[in-house]
């Protein structure tokens, strides 16, 4: 009787699914073309075609023009979605929480960085101790490629920007003297950089 029962339950599930999988109709996404290249790459005598070569130039108007047709897809597909808009809410409601790293000590002072709950960046905060008040050292929300920039103490601030990928960073130096003298934010622009610890 038992094994009747499990029987008549499995054939249930089963013409179940396979009447949802039935009803489900994937659309069919039409992808943009991306172009190939000529470039061959010659490895001792070995020819070897590299058609994407083109897109190792991530500053290349090809490349954006290609990223954006393939965004455009992306975007348009996910904004059929019948459940995207509840999760969106749903998610944004769960995050939007005041949430801050470890402290970091370096020269004496303690660097952290602190995100109010829906901050795309965590603003970096100073304090001389734990229990003391936090001084706001830089705000990456705020900043722009070509805004100079200052440390708390008006000396001058080291730090690794990315403004578009995350391969593409620039150690920029830049703040303001004691005696209130602009120091112009000078940018270097290695593709792959990196600060050692927070320091102004």
């Amino acid at each position: 009787m038992i094994m009747a029962k499990q029987n008549i339950l499995a054939a249930a599930m089963s013409l179940i699914v396979t009447s949802a999988c039935r009803q489900v109709s994937v659309p069919k996404v039409s992808y943009p073309t991306t172009e190939r290249g000529s470039t061959i790459d010659d490895y001792f005598g070995t020819k070897v075609p590299a058609p994407y070569r083109w897109m190792e130039d991530l500053d290349s108007k090809e490349v954006a023009g290609w990223v954006a047709a393939e965004n455009r897809v992306s975007f348009d597909s996910l904004a059929k979605l019948p459940m995207r808009e509840h999760f969106r809410r749903r998610i944004t409601q769960l995050w939007n929480y005041p949430k801050a790293s470890i402290p970091v000590r370096e020269g004496g002072r303690n660097f952290y960085s602190k995100n109010s709950g829906l901050q795309q960046q965590s603003p970096i905060y100073m304090c001389s101790s734990l229990a003391g008040p936090a001084t706001l050292v830089l705000d990456p929300n705020v900043l722009s490629p070509d805004a100079p920039f200052r440390g708390p103490n008006g000396h001058p601030l080291a730090m690794v920007a990315c403004w578009r990928t995350a391969s593409q960073k620039a150690v920029r130096i830049g703040g303001r003297s004691t005696s209130g003298i602009l120091i112009p934010a000078r940018t270097c622009p290695p593709r792959f950089a990196g600060c050692a610890s927070p320091t102004s």
